[in-house]
């Protein structure tokens, strides 16, 4: 599922730049998170991105903000990724 992820953004994002892999755990459940940088419609930016696998299903969490802010919203986008749970239905 990551890389179907990564071929997706290389096709929206120019100059793309994926760093800081690690495969970690979110409530339990197998995850990936990373950062990529690069430019959408003119403007540089900095997601943070995590796949998470679910019992049924694999879930995207994307933020996202201007690549200069990139630095000082990771904590705040790290928290809200980990904060992910998945409902039972």
């Amino acid at each position: 599922y990551y890389k179907a992820i990564q071929i997706n953004l290389k096709s929206a994002i120019k100059n793309l730049k994926v760093f800081n892999l690690k495969n970690t755990e979110i409530n339990g459940r197998k995850a990936k998170v990373f950062s990529v940088t690069g430019n959408v419609e003119g403007y540089d930016i900095f997601y943070r991105y995590a796949i998470v696998q679910g019992k049924k299903d694999y879930y995207q969490i994307m933020l996202w903000t201007e690549k200069k802010n990139g630095n000082s919203y990771l904590s705040a986008m790290d928290r809200s990724i980990h904060s992910f749970k998945e409902l039972i239905r």
